[in-house]
């Protein structure tokens, strides 16, 4: 990682923000040695992955469609259908969810665009070796901008593949992602806490208590107020600030049509922005191998899936419409 600029998480740990790209990892192309430092480090960064044309196609057609948009659409934070939310600075605050369940006319040429970076032959390329068969897209946000940023988790508390430790995570950039904007943090090897690895073997007792005070409260979330909730967030993100005061995360420098892949216990987050003038355009998805199944806050979940250019695609308003009904 090359030096640059050095932030705090919403927990108060320190990011290393990359100033220029890296190259000292693997090239996608190179499946074995990307393979292998995924592996190895819990996350790989795809370099120039997709075409800049298609990101540039899709972030004009967010502004184009989603946000002139009147009606609700489901939201990350809240799972409720809202209205646009804007910053002051006229950026959508309240961040996209399941952008495969966009089922307005208004909003088509946006879906189609969005789903054709997220089921890219090239990404279902590196998933397939990273999985190690052809996977599945279970989950998909939009971001604009992140005014609070996120706090620092790993994704199996909320989901995971039917084999824990399975599911990938990927974060595209639809532009240069400007470092004042938000950036996208994570702790390379962090998903070796919990075991005897040497750099982690003194935080195993810290980090088993953490797991299972998440796994315990995650259960509930879809029990619990939205305020609960939060305030469980705060305890759990005060907990990482004490036990991983002396390690660092890694924010990369990313470019349009680059890619961030990683694991479902890896670290990450996203810091607050330093600058509100800047947007962070960009996807994330969560993929599962095809034989694999979808667990879902500790339990499984049932999937319904839809053929996106080859690959099987969750559909969450089947599942409410059935709720409805």
């Amino acid at each position: 990682m090359q030096p640059g600029l050095i932030a705090k998480t919403k927990e108060g740990l320190t990011v290393n923000v990359e100033a220029t790209p890296s190259s000292d990892g693997p090239d996608w192309r190179d499946e074995d040695a990307f393979r292998s430092h995924y592996r190895s480090h819990g996350y790989a960064v795809a370099r120039g992955l997709l075409p800049p044309e298609l990101m540039d196609e899709v972030v004009a057609c967010f502004r184009g469609e989603v946000k002139p948009y009147r009606g609700p659409i489901l939201r990350q934070l809240s799972v409720r259908m809202e209205e646009n939310k804007f910053s002051p600075e006229g950026f959508m605050t309240n961040t996209l969810l399941s952008v495969q369940d966009l089922a307005a006319e208004e909003l088509k040429n946006f879906r189609r665009s969005s789903l054709e970076v997220l089921t890219h032959e090239r990404v279902q390329r590196v998933l397939k070796s990273l999985i190690g068969e052809p996977a599945k897209c279970v989950e998909s946000m939009y971001f604009e901008a992140n005014p609070r940023g996120t706090i620092t988790h790993p994704d199996h508390h909320f989901m995971d593949a039917s084999i824990p430790g399975e599911m990938v995570a990927a974060w595209y950039a639809l532009e240069d992602i400007h470092p004042g904007a938000g950036r996208f943090y994570i702790m390379p090897d962090s998903h070796l806490l919990g075991t005897d690895a040497p750099r982690f073997a003194h935080l195993k007792e810290f980090y088993e208590e953490y797991e299972a005070l998440s796994l315990k409260t995650t259960g509930k979330f879809q029990d619990n107020a939205s305020e609960t909730n939060a305030a469980l967030r705060v305890e759990h993100s005060r907990m990482l600030g004490r036990g991983l005061a002396e390690l660092s995360f890694y924010a990369p420098l990313m470019r349009k049509g680059d890619v961030v892949f990683w694991g479902s216990r890896v670290l990450h987050g996203s810091l607050k922005p330093d600058d509100p003038s800047r947007t962070r355009n960009s996807l994330t998805a969560h993929y599962i191998g095809r034989s694999q199944g979808y667990v879902q806050y500790g339990k499984p979940a049932e999937l319904y899936l839809q053929d996106v250019n080859g690959m099987p695609v969750h559909h969450l308003r089947p599942a409410r419409l059935q709720k409805e009904g």
